[in-house]
């Protein structure tokens, strides 16, 4: 017969009066020696019944009563305030009953709930995380990984509150306070400042601030407008498109076409690699100058083809003989020259002049 089974033997048996002797070394076969449970060490532990549950600590398996077997929770003290895990109803003093803990290991750290001080080993002591569930996911904070359910651990976040709204982060749905939520933002950092998207309030570093910017990605390019540093894909940064050039009440920095002269900003600022930015020497880059080849033609007349084929486009070629004739059917342009060109003239005037003395 184990030791234990006496021990439970023993309890059943209608005490006779104070033992004055132990029946084992460890009656219950807890781990802890009888001599060790004669808590008042008069010598005698039947008198010694910690969860006052009627059978004595020598003989009971769980001396204070909180579901947990005093084997499992042994003689160490996890919170340092003097009496044994055995004999502790929080033995980590984290406010959470070992009872309700239990011995599973939230977090896999190796620790069992009731003795970890930081159940779900997000960075932040369960005592902080009680009875709160911020997120409404039906998971206590003490238990959550995420307590603010914004997706960024809450390890990650911690308690710090850059934004001053005196949320700390891990309970802040959007840390930096910009208007984007840090689900969205997450931990990437675009512009290599150091800080990632959810403390950074203008993440790609523009000059215009992500709340401004948001989410939604003008140029499909995969990448949304607060950490796209061209927002609208014409090849320009968008910190260098402050302005609203043709004042469509467009900023430049979503405008296709800056200046409204028919020829999207993407392909001109793509000619300038060439051409180059300002074909026409005004000071005006290409995709801000409504003529700009400064032929006195607008861009939106002349268009991108190339009528002569000398491999610039009519909106940036001053010097392509461009001229306007009348073809009988209205006015033509985009030739070299016109139908009187070469020898022709003459007789074309000679025409004239006789009409003339008539």
């Amino acid at each position: 017969m184990s030791v234990p089974a006496i021990g439970w033997i023993l309890a059943a048996l209608a005490w006779a009066g104070p033992r004055t002797a132990y029946v084992a070394i460890d009656d219950d076969g807890d781990g802890i020696p009888t001599a060790e449970e004669d808590l008042d060490g008069d010598g005698d532990p039947s008198d010694d019944d910690t969860d006052g549950d009627g059978v004595p600590n020598d003989l009971d398996p769980d001396d204070d009563g909180d579901g947990i077997d005093t084997a499992v929770e042994g003689t160490g003290d996890s919170d340092h305030d003097g009496t044994p895990d055995y004999l502790d109803t929080d033995s980590d003093g984290d406010g959470i009953l070992d009872q309700l803990e239990g011995a599973a290991d939230a977090d896999g750290d190796g620790m069992p709930n009731f003795e970890d001080p930081d159940d779900d080993g997000d960075g932040i002591p369960t005592l902080l995380e009680l009875r709160e569930d911020s997120d409404h996911d039906g998971l206590e904070n003490a238990y959550d990984p995420d307590d603010d359910g914004d997706e960024l651990p809450t390890l990650v976040e911690g308690t710090d509150d850059p934004d001053g709204d005196k949320v700390s982060n891990y309970l802040d749905p959007d840390d930096d306070d910009d208007g984007l939520a840090d689900a969205d933002e997450s931990t990437r950092d675009p512009d290599g400042d150091g800080l990632p998207d959810y403390l950074d309030t203008d993440s790609d570093d523009d000059g215009s601030l992500d709340g401004k910017e948001g989410p939604r990605d003008l140029d499909f390019d995969g990448t949304p407008n607060f950490e796209d540093p061209d927002d609208d894909g014409d090849g320009i940064s968008s910190a260098d498109e402050p302005g609203d050039f043709d004042e469509d009440r467009y900023p430049d920095r979503y405008d296709v076409d800056d200046d409204n002269d028919g020829v999207p900003t993407k392909i001109e600022h793509a000619d300038s690699q060439e051409f180059g930015d300002d074909v026409d020497g005004d000071g005006n880059p290409n995709w801000q100058d409504v003529d700009a080849d400064g032929d006195g033609i607008h861009d939106a007349d002349e268009g991108i083809v190339d009528a002569d084929g000398d491999g610039i486009p009519n909106y940036l070629d001053p010097g392509r003989g461009y001229s306007l004739y009348y073809s009988g059917s209205g006015l033509t342009s985009g030739c070299d020259a016109a139908p009187w060109a070469g020898g022709s003239w003459m007789a074309l005037t000679i025409v004239m002049l006789a009409r003339r003395r008539r």
